[in-house]
Order: C-alpha cells, then sequence, then structure tokens
C-alpha cells in the first residue's frame, strides 16, 4: 500500500529489504526477502529502487562479503524480473556503508549503488565517497579509451607491415626503377617514392609505440582497492560468532 500511495503522487519509491541475523545464520533468508517482496512490491513496476539492507549490518559497522552481497542482487534482480515483470530496475546495498566499505560493496558487486545513512552526515565521509565514484567514471572512460586505441593500434599495425614490404620489394613493390631507358627521371621518381615509403614507415612506427605505451599506461590504471574475497574475509556468520 505504500508503495501504490508512493507512485501515485509521481515518486520514486525506495524499498529497503534484508533479513535478521537469526535467519542468516538458518540460511533462510532467501524464503525471507522473497516473502517482502511478494508483499511489497507490486506487478508491473519500472519506477522503483529495491535496496538490500540486512538487519544485522545496520549501524553494526559490520557489513556481508561481496560474494554475499552479490548473491543477494542477482537474486533480487531475478526475482524481480521474472515474479513482477520489473525488467529495469535499480537496486542499491544499504548497512553500515562508509568510505571504507563503499568501494568493495559497490563496485566489486552486481549493486547499482549504495544507500548510505550514517556516514552521509558527516562531510569527510561523503566526500571520499564521492571521490569513489569520480574514480569509478575514469575507470569506466579507461576502458572505452582502451578498446578505441586497441582499435587504432590495430589499424597501424596493419599499415606497418604493408608499408614494411613495399620498401623490401623491388622498387618500393611499385614497378618503380624497371624502365627501359633508366634515365634521371626514373632514378629520381624512385628515390622520392623510397624517400616517400621510408618517411611513411618511420610515421607508423612511431605510432605504434606511442599507441602501445597508452595501452600499457590504460591497462594499469587500476584503482580498486582489495577485494573481500582476495583478503580471505570470512564468513558473516563467523565473524559474529
Amino acid at each position: 500500500k505504500k508503495v501504490d500511495y508512493i507512485l501515485s503522487y509521481k515518486l520514486k519509491p525506495i524499498v529497503c529489504v534484508g533479513e535478521s541475523l537469526e535467519d542468516r545464520k538458518k540460511t533462510r533468508y532467501i524464503k525471507i526477502i522473497e516473502k517482502q517482496l511478494d508483499e511489497c512490491i507490486p506487478n508491473n513496476v519500472q519506477d522503483i529502487i529495491i535496496a538490500y539492507e540486512p538487519i544485522w549490518s545496520i549501524g553494526t559497522g559490520i557489513t556481508p562479503s561481496v560474494e554475499e552481497v552479490t548473491e543477494m542482487i542477482i537474486f533480487l534482480r531475478d526475482y524481480l524480473k521474472n515474479k513482477k515483470n520489473i525488467k529495469n530496475s535499480k537496486i542499491l546495498y544499504g548497512g553500515s556503508v562508509s568510505s571504507e566499505n563503499f568501494n568493495k560493496l559497490v563496485n566489486n558487486t552486481e549493486a547499482d549503488g549504495a544507500l548510505i545513512g550514517g556516514a552521509s552526515l558527516k562531510f569527510s565521509e561523503m566526500k571520499k565517497i564521492l571521490t569513489f565514484c569520480w574514480f569509478f567514471q575514469f575507470l569506466n572512460y579507461c576502458k572505452v579509451m582502451f578498446a578505441v586505441v586497441l582499435s587504432i593500434h590495430i589499424l597501424i599495425c596493419v599499415f606497418l607491415v604493408v608499408f614494411v614490404l613495399l620498401q623490401k620489394s623491388e622498387g618500393g613493390g611499385l614497378g618503380i626503377g624497371q624502365s627501359n631507358s633508366g634515365g634521371l627521371g626514373d632514378f629520381l621518381s624512385a628515390r622520392s617514392t623510397s624517400n616517400i615509403l621510408t618517411k611513411t614507415t618511420s610515421f607508423l612506427a612511431l605510432c605504434f609505440f606511442l599507441t602501445s605505451l597508452t595501452l600499457v599506461i590504460i591497462a594499469n590504471k587500476n584503482y580498486n582497492k582489495e577485494s573481500i574475497i582476495d583478503s580471505g574475509e570470512d564468513s558473516i556468520i563467523d565473524r559474529l560468532d
């Protein structure tokens, strides 16, 4: 009813779902959240945001692992698509979000963003989080640039090979210098063509070096912090026990 009421005023509702620690320990959290979604979310609603906010994480400073968040985000997205016919849902993570775990919980999972609680009241925390957001955008920009530069790099490689083969072929591969007259004009023409091929090959070699260097720089741009998975962090149940 609350969701319908909010939608009637052309507003975008943010529906928070999450399980208790007991539900998590007894591995029935999927059924609990499925029930919450079934009771709260109308069918065929497109303009809605879902926030996965485990109750045991709110205000405790304890957050689930990347694997645990990813599992829930994927479940929420599939459930909304298949059960509620909501294909373009936005799913956030909420629960003790801070500048220290924002990168792990958002950039390394399937979440579309974060629902920030207490950290939103601290200027220094929000400044760090927004800086992370800028880094993510820059990282996506680097991915696009990598694809563009790589395409140019491949074209340069092809042209470089062609021009090297032309230089190695007799008369630049153009039949120059094969005239029976053997005059000065033919000699100058062949020499001019050879100079053009040499300069073009040198230019392509320089472009090849620059694009190679650019690809290395872009490929090494990595602003991601250490993943929870890589750090060998224990399950949330193990940490709370």
